[in-house]
């Protein structure tokens, strides 16, 4: 038998976290800061969950919600990702010869 797993919490996903995760994607699938930059998807979605909300309840009762007390950090500018080093050019395209020489 599995030991069952616990569910992720919003409050999980800390700074640390977050860069680590911008690492992994770049690290092992070769993701850009554009494609990594999804994270802003779930910024808009804290953001969302943190906004106060009137609803009415199942007696009919309006009243006001918030689904998290405040929205979590969460680092979406693609200048703040990791980026790939840029590959070294090969040892003949740098010369001291002048060109045409």
């Amino acid at each position: 038998m599995t030991p069952k797993l616990e569910r992720p919490k919003v409050g999980h996903f800390t700074l640390a976290r977050q860069q680590a995760f911008t690492r992994w994607c770049r690290d092992r699938h070769r993701h850009g800061c554009k494609t990594i930059s999804i994270l802003s998807y779930l910024k808009a979605a804290m953001r969302f969950a943190a906004k106060p909300r009137v609803i009415t309840d199942a007696r009919g009762v309006e009243r006001e919600v918030l689904l998290l007390r405040s929205a979590s950090y969460i680092e979406d500018s693609e200048g703040r990702f990791p980026r790939s080093p840029s590959p070294p050019l090969p040892s003949r395209a740098i010369s001291s010869r002048p060109i045409g020489s």
